[in-house]
């Protein structure tokens, strides 16, 4: 999928630049200039979105008592997102989606209890000594399949000023819709 979105890059800039060729035979200056300035802002958001496209980093992630551990492979600058649904709302979740590749527990496998509800679609574990929900996991056709959900206020090693700059997008799973913003959001 990175290739993919390189080649994208890659080949608009290719054609930013066939165009700045055309208009340079045709010898009209102003149209150069436009084109070279276009070319280069171009450049600079191709590698913004390549930056973007970098920004995976692995954190290690814990329940309170530090029995259940992790680490993960997050790209913060996706997003994250924030559900009224009962079982977000009270166990306050702040979560960001991950494929099972991108997730590896590393200790407390014994430690972890899972409460279904429901659809039974998503596992909401818990370390069965603290009760800190760090993580959960669950299959959605929605979310590509598989998927595990990271608890953001569980990462250890995560840095505020991430988390102040992470995307936060909002879910309205109070009332089964899913892909709206809810009324009110201060809360969550």
């Amino acid at each position: 999928m990175l290739k993919s979105r390189k080649k994208l890059i890659l080949i608009g800039l290719v054609l930013l630049n066939m165009r700045l060729i055309s208009c340079d035979s045709e010898g009209d200056s102003s149209k150069v200039s436009k084109t070279q300035k276009l070319v280069t802002e171009e450049k600079k958001s191709a590698e913004d979105f390549s930056k973007k496209l970098m920004s995976k980093k692995t954190y290690k992630g814990s329940c309170h008592c530090g029995r259940v551990r992790y680490e993960a492979d997050i790209d913060l600058s996706v997003g994250s997102g924030k559900c009224n649904c009962s079982i977000c709302t009270k166990t306050r979740k702040w979560g960001v989606i991950v494929k099972p590749d991108a997730f590896r527990l590393l200790a407390g496998s014994d430690d972890i209890n899972d409460y279904q509800f429901n659809s039974k679609t998503a596992h909401h574990l818990f370390c069965k000594h603290c009760g800190v929900h760090s993580f959960g996991r669950g299959y959605l056709d929605e979310l590509g399949g598989e998927y595990y959900s990271i608890n953001l206020a569980c990462l250890d090693d995560v840095d505020i000023k991430e988390l102040v700059n992470t995307p936060v997008r909002y879910m309205d799973g109070r009332n089964n819709n899913w892909f709206a913003k809810p009324t009110e959001t201060r809360h969550m």
